[in-house]
């Protein structure tokens, strides 16, 4: 049925995105942005840094009277990126899904380049992952527009129509029904609320799987 299978990879394979939210948030708060963190999250995980960080000027703008400048974005992510140093782990049982399927695979994030090397570098995936890991910063817009699930596709040689898609976040989910694949939902990292399956769904996820545990049983089926 797939030819392939790519994966998201912040809140997939690695579990960033709790860590992300904590410092995100209270970093914005101390500067005058505050935001409820299950609308923070719904709204901007998955999310290309480019039109996040967009939005947080606009943001800023309307509660603050002042747009942001590039580098309180750079600080916000430098704290981030920290915290990752000390405390990034892949997510249990990442490894066994990275090899569970005998087809073609990829890793499509919104991450930047340079940050998603580095954390599947420190969390050990990284010798799974190579060549085939790509990045928004490739493409013109990131998710949820589907072209950095197509460059993966293409730069793999595989039809969209026969790619399946394992993505955590809304965002993600809207990017990979609109590059014509199969996505399924992943509510095995640290991030997830009680209402994001229904919400995975409910944008065109086909199936939700708890944990790679899951992951790994139906991609071996294949």
């Amino acid at each position: 049925m797939f030819e392939a299978v790519i994966f998201d990879c912040d809140g997939v394979l690695v579990d960033s995105e709790a860590l992300a939210l904590d410092v995100e948030l209270d970093f914005l708060a101390s500067k005058g942005l505050i935001y409820d963190r299950a609308d923070f999250a719904r709204r901007f995980i998955g999310m290309d840094s480019r039109a996040m960080d967009d939005a947080l000027r606009t943001d800023s703008l309307t509660q603050t009277g002042t747009a942001f400048e590039q580098i309180v974005m750079d600080d916000m992510r430098a704290n981030r990126d920290a915290l990752f140093a000390r405390e990034l782990k892949a997510i249990a049982g990442a490894k066994d899904s990275l090899t569970a399927f005998a087809g073609k695979r990829a890793i499509a994030s919104s991450s930047r380049i340079a940050h998603l090397k580095t954390n599947l570098t420190r969390t050990g995936l990284d010798q799974l992952a190579y060549p085939h890991v790509y990045s928004a910063e490739q493409v013109q817009a990131g998710k949820p527009s589907p072209d950095v699930f197509l460059h993966a596709a293409a730069q793999i040689g595989a039809a969209p129509s026969r790619c399946l898609v394992i993505e955590d976040s809304i965002n993600g989910v809207r990017a990979g029904v609109a590059a014509g694949m199969t996505v399924w939902g992943f509510l095995g990292g640290g991030h997830v609320w009680p209402e994001l399956s229904g919400q995975l769904r409910s944008v065109g996820a086909t199936e939700i799987l708890a944990d790679h545990a899951a992951v790994t049983a139906r991609l071996s089926a294949f």
